[in-house]
């Protein structure tokens, strides 16, 4: 009997401590508004279609805490974002802007590396086309 009530409260405690790590862990979704993003998908499937069209795409490259964006038609953006997102902490989410003004190749720094995985998305604005290029890096 001894024992059976032991096995209760052990499994009790057990579940009790299980569902305190759970409610503490923090879930953060990619994107804040992963919904209205969804509902546009066919939007951004038609830029990554345009991007994929041009003969060149640009390059992004990662050192010393500075990514560098090289594209040769850079004098032909109108507008563009680099964004930097990491899926497991939205908080070392970062935005760089770029426009026909910046040299190519541009650095921005990167505020707080943190090595780990990162998703590096790119979407301009080119001769009245919008663009869009996503890639998967690790820092």
């Amino acid at each position: 009997m001894k024992y059976i009530v032991f096995s209760f409260i052990a499994f009790a405690l057990f579940i009790g401590t299980l569902v305190v790590v759970c409610v503490k862990q923090d879930i953060s979704l990619v994107s804040v508004n992963y919904y209205e993003e969804d509902l546009r998908y066919d939007h951004k499937l038609a830029q990554k279609k345009n991007a994929e069209a041009l003969a060149e795409q640009p390059t992004v490259t990662v050192e010393n805490q500075q990514l560098s964006l090289t594209f040769s038609q850079i004098a032909s953006v109108e507008e563009g974002l680099i964004k930097l997102t990491r899926p497991s902490d939205s908080r070392l989410d970062q935005a760089f802007k770029f426009d026909r003004s910046l040299a190519s190749p541009h650095a921005f720094l990167i505020a707080q590396p943190q090595k780990g995985l990162y998703r590096l998305s790119i979407q301009w604005k080119m001769n009245d086309k919008e663009y869009f290029v996503e890639r998967t890096i690790v820092l």
